[in-house]
């Protein structure tokens, strides 16, 4: 049987994937986040904009020649999602957590039991003509089994069913000695092929990089194609400069390929210059300059060859 998992967020997506793993059915993801989509390395996957009206059409059509479907949620008030469950063959539900208004006793998933004109006039019209939109809390009463990674003695207040509550094993936390980063940069103008930008993510997925620092200027087409999920993405602000002189988490090492943010870092981490044997002039007289500044400043560095 095909589940059908509904996400149109970055955490929600995170969790599902675990998900997907638990649920032994098939997953096909379904989103309106272009960027998740582009993040999914399944092929069973459907991005549609949340205007497409006609793209949403063929997928139930889709759906439905399949027979019985699962579908997987968290957002149970989302408007694409109750379209699936109100025209598919949908025999079971399953939620997981929506934050902790999965939890607040006077959040919608636990006290909407019928659309009210305070919150949304067009949508409590609609609901009386054609019972539709369907109240959120529905869903939390028809599950078949809610996940969670909260601890079950905390939905004391929650409409849910305790006997369908089941608490995802969370992760052993992890202690790291060393902390490892990557400096993104503006992959399109590196004078690097698109093979080598394949090397560099392939690094950083084998390495065990902790952190890649984003660029302002980069692609972000790369990140969401090659990067694993394991690793943390984070887009600096004011700087990157800023972000990484904060940083006391013990011993740093710093990876770039030619950024002159490192030459900011503070003195006490390590800096590694990733390197290919057969790089363009322009990367190579790059390189060149970082490692004579990096000289000058005193820095710890040394090469990597990615060959």
């Amino acid at each position: 049987m095909t589940n059908i998992i509904f996400v149109d967020t970055l955490p929600h997506y995170i969790k599902s994937k675990e998900l997907s793993k638990i649920i032994k059915y098939n997953s096909h993801f379904i989103t309106t986040n272009i960027d998740i989509f582009k993040r999914i390395k399944l092929t069973n996957k459907t991005y549609l904009h949340k205007k497409n009206f006609l793209g949403l059409f063929f997928f139930i059509i889709k759906m439905r020649k399949r027979g019985d479907v699962s579908v997987t949620i968290a957002r149970t008030d989302s408007l694409i999602f109750q379209l699936l469950y109100k025209f598919c063959y949908i025999k079971e539900i399953f939620t997981f957590d929506e934050g902790l208004y999965t939890l607040h006793p006077n959040s919608i998933y636990n006290s909407q039991f019928k659309i009210e004109r305070k919150y949304h006039t067009r949508l409590f019209l609609l609901s009386k003509l054609i019972d539709f939109p369907i109240p959120a809390a529905f869903f939390y009463q028809q599950t078949s089994n809610h996940y969670t990674w909260f601890p079950k003695d905390s939905f004391q207040d929650s409409i849910i069913d305790k006997d369908k509550i089941i608490e995802v094993k969370k992760n052993k936390e992890k202690n790291y000695d060393e902390i490892k980063i990557m400096i993104g940069q503006p992959w399109q103008f590196m004078y690097i092929t698109d093979n080598q930008i394949k090397k560099i993510f392939h690094f950083i997925n084998e390495k065990g990089i902790n952190i890649y620092l984003q660029h302002p200027k980069e692609n972000s087409m790369y990140c969401n194609s090659f990067l694993d999920d394991g690793v943390s993405l984070i887009s600096a602000k004011p700087t990157s400069e800023e972000f990484l002189s904060n940083i006391n988490l013990g011993q740093i090492t710093l990876y770039t390929l030619s950024s002159s943010v490192v030459c900011n870092s503070p003195a006490s981490y390590l800096i590694n210059i990733l390197k290919f044997s057969n790089s363009s002039d322009d990367l190579i007289n790059s390189q060149e300059n970082l490692s004579r500044t990096l000289s000058v400043l005193g820095k710890n560095f040394k090469y990597i060859n990615l060959d």
